[in-house]
């Protein structure tokens, strides 16, 4: 993933920006845990980090609020150490991008 203000290029979808880092390092069957970071600020953007490193970002979502769900494809999976913060007012996604 590589931002736009540094050169990136945003996937144009209905609307908003797509972007996705097309080489993501994760640990898999190395008895290493991955660490993963989960931002959605409403239906403005979302926001995915794997082990410190931006993967997906996405703006203008379209849905402000729901259920939140975890999902596993293809085998089994393991979580540990669930955290949910809630935030009062909106965190300009900059923030996270650091």
């Amino acid at each position: 993933f590589v931002s736009p203000s540094n050169g990136g290029i945003p996937a144009p979808l209905q609307k908003g920006i797509f972007a996705a880092c097309p080489k993501a390092t994760f640990h898999g069957l190395d008895d290493q845990w991955n660490h993963c970071e989960l931002i959605v600020m409403g239906d403005e953007y979302a926001i995915h980090k794997l082990n410190g490193k931006v993967v997906n970002l996405v703006t203008q979502l379209g849905v402000a609020q729901g259920p939140i769900a975890l999902e596993t494809e293809t085998g089994e999976i393991f979580w540990r150490n669930l955290v949910i913060q809630e935030f009062d007012q909106s965190v300009p996604m900059e923030q996270f991008l650091k």
